[in-house]
């Protein structure tokens, strides 16, 4: 009989996904302000450990990206075109930081803050429409939504003929297509 160690049992740390919260109508005039409130337990899990430690170094964030949706395909009426709109809101960092992500013209990655008791770890971002439109809110892997109404039905202003739209970038974000009813990542917003 034979034992060995395997030397691959690294420690590795796993932390929760930010829960974020958007001001909950879904209409908006311009000039007003659409508050995201992200939190989550400053608590990472430690593989090594087996067991939830505080860790000041792991880093939370929330990636997102902001689109207009502006047409019905021409070639695929079953299908939304969207197009870049971060350019198009004033950002206010209330609490935590932003910055653009790899598309500048639609990603904006969002940086939490610890809290005073070392609890949370939090971000208060408000972004402000210049223009008036339809928009949609994508958060990628990492965030999720806790509003229970996504305001699915802004679809509504587009007749495409299909119960389930696909929405496609025309953009920065070439090649960037979602399937809004099989996810829990959009929340969708109109601007007057």
């Amino acid at each position: 009989m034979m034992a060995f160690q395997c030397d691959d049992d690294k420690q590795t740390l796993f932390g929760n996904n930010v829960q974020a919260n958007l001001t909950a109508p879904a209409d908006f005039s311009v000039g007003d302000t659409l508050w995201i409130r992200g939190q989550v337990s400053a608590n990472v899990y430690d593989s090594e450990l087996r067991d939830s430690v505080f860790d000041p170094s792991y880093e939370f964030s929330s990636q997102l990206s902001l689109s207009e949706l502006v047409q019905v395909s021409p070639d695929r009426t079953n299908e939304i075109q969207i197009s870049d709109a971060l350019d198009r809101f004033r950002i206010i960092n209330r609490e935590g930081s932003s910055s653009a992500g790899r598309c500048s013209a639609s990603e904006l990655r969002i940086l939490t803050e610890l809290d005073q008791e070392n609890n949370q770890y939090r971000y208060e971002i408000g972004l402000v429409p210049r223009e008036a439109g339809e928009y949609i809110l994508h958060f990628y892997s990492g965030t999720g939504i806790r509003n229970n109404d996504r305001n699915l039905d802004v679809l509504n202003a587009f007749n495409t003929g299909a119960s389930n739209p696909s929405l496609t970038c025309r953009n920065c974000c070439s090649g960037f297509s979602l399937d809004v009813q099989a996810t829990q990542s959009d929340f969708l917003f109109s601007v007057d």
